[in-house]
Parts: structure tokens; sequence; C-alpha cells
């Protein structure tokens, strides 16, 4: 046998004994598995962190095994050429997502809530693999120029430690010439792609959407009774609401440097312009000076 194929041969069999070892140490009790789906800049920190106040459950932030960026591309390049394809993907397609999925369950807690924004693609696949009873997902949204402007601070390609977009971001969802065309790309792009997957999955009972706009105690409490979390404490949120900390608000506004270049009011509104009528499906219908006044 050639040795690339023998390596080959046995990594996947020692892949499939890792899965069939993770299926046996799953935790019985498990009721309800939650993830949000996102663009990423959209506050899924502070959320990973009030959820987790939930006496019955464990919710983290980006947590690992990480999920190689050809996972994610593979499944967003055959939601953009091949739909068809797309709509009959199954977790099972991707071994290391099943693993990922299959080491979380292994978690002794009832609710397990995961905020890792490479995650967007797997949301139909994710209900087919839970079903409705086991799977809630949550469509996390920022207004595109507010988000934008935390994007362009970290992935934008003209300053000396940018250019992150082609190590961070699916080629298809960065179409255009300059770092806001790119940056609107990716806002309309995972935005798009969550909405079309809550169609397909068209049931209330497992998808919601959320923007961090809105975030209230009320709103946090509603997520609570949605997700099946108990032990809801206002005065723990309350604190975690008003806390500007890194561990809580990780706020790349708030870390601008001579390294971290803020966006220019072209970009933003170049951002505003190209993002407009996917965000008005979101309620979002403030004029670009209006936004501007609020930074």
């Amino acid at each position: 046998m050639n040795p690339v194929m023998e390596n080959h041969t046995l990594r996947n069999l020692k892949a499939r004994v890792s899965r069939m070892f993770l299926r046996s140490r799953t935790y019985p009790e498990r009721k309800l598995n939650f993830y949000f789906l996102s663009t990423g800049r959209v506050g899924t920190r502070f959320f990973s962190r009030a959820l987790d106040t939930a006496t019955n459950a464990r919710v983290l932030h980006q947590p690992g095994p990480q999920l190689k960026e050809t996972v994610v591309r593979d499944v967003v390049s055959t939601y953009v050429n091949n739909p068809a394809r797309f709509a009959g993907l199954s977790v099972h397609d991707y071994p290391r997502l099943e693993e990922k999925i299959l080491k979380q369950m292994t978690l002794p807690f009832d609710v397990y809530g995961d905020t890792l924004n490479h995650m967007f693609p797997f949301g139909l696949m994710l209900y087919k693999y839970f079903g409705p009873e086991r799977l809630r997902l949550i469509h996390l949204i920022r207004h595109p120029v507010t988000c934008g402007r935390s994007t362009l601070m970290v992935e934008r390609d003209d300053v000396p430690d940018g250019g992150r977009f082609e190590e961070l971001r699916p080629p298809e969802f960065l179409v255009g010439n300059t770092s806001a065309e790119k940056t609107a790309s990716i806002w309309n792009g995972v935005n798009g792609m969550i909405r079309k997957q809550f169609e397909l999955i068209d049931d209330s009972r497992v998808c919601k959407v959320i923007r961090l706009e809105d975030v209230s105690l009320d709103m946090v409490e509603d997520l609570f009774q949605f997700l099946g979390l108990e032990g809801f404490d206002e005065e723990k949120i309350s604190g975690l609401m008003g806390n500007k900390s890194h561990s809580v608000r990780h706020s790349h506004v708030d870390l601008l440097s001579s390294e971290k270049k803020d966006a220019t009011v072209d970009e933003l509104r170049t951002i505003h312009r190209l993002c407009t009528p996917l965000a008005e499906q979101y309620g979002y219908n403030q004029r670009f000076e209006e936004i501007l006044e609020s930074f």
C-alpha cells in the first residue's frame, strides 16, 4: 500500500475508534444542547458568561476542540455553489465536527451551550443530528456598522498586523476590493446563511433571533426560559451587564492603539450601504448619521 494512503487509512481508523469511545461516554441525562450562530464581534463572550450562571448548565465561549478552517470553508462553499447538496449535509459527513459534538456530550450537565463563532454553517446539520427536542439555536446579530467597525480593527488588510480576512473567513464571503467591502460581505454572507438555515428548519421551538442592541435583564431571563436554564439571578446578570472587563466584554474599540486602526467614516458608510437590505430585515432602519452619533 502507498505510505500516504496507509497513513490516511490509519488516521481514519483512529478517528472511528475515538468516536466510538466518545459515544460510550456521553452523559445520558443531557436534556438540551444550544449553539449561538453569528459573525463574531457580537457579544458572545458576555452571553456565555451570563448564561453560564445557570445552575443546570455549562456554557462555554469558543470551546475546543477547534474546527479546522477547511471544514467551515467546505460547508460554506457547498452552501454557495450547491444549495441542494448543502440541504442534505449531515454531521456524519464531517468527522471532526462529530467528534467535537461527542466530546461536548460527555460533560455531566443537563444543558450544554456553545458560543463558538465558527458554528454558524452547521445549524441545519445540528438540527438533523439532535432533533427539535434536544436542540436550540440562537442567531445573535449586531448592527452591521458597529459590528463592521470591530471587525475592521482586527481583520483589515491595510495595517501591519492585519490581513486576517483570508485566514479567518471563507473566500465566498470576501467579495470586494477594499477592507470595508469585504467586511460588509462577511456580515451579509454569514447572517444570510444563518437566516437561510432558519428558514429550512422552520421551527420556532428551536430557532430564536436576538439583537445585541436589545440586551436587557428581560431578554436574558427570556433566554433562560427558551434554553431550559434554571437559577436566573438578576443580581449576577446585572453585574455582568455593567462589567466592561476583557473577560466579559471583549471590546476592540476600547483597545484602540497605534496598531489598531479605527474605521473611517467612508468605510462605515460603505458597510451601511452594502448591508442595508439585509439589515432592514432585522429592524435596523437607522439613517447612517444617526448611527455615527451613537459612537
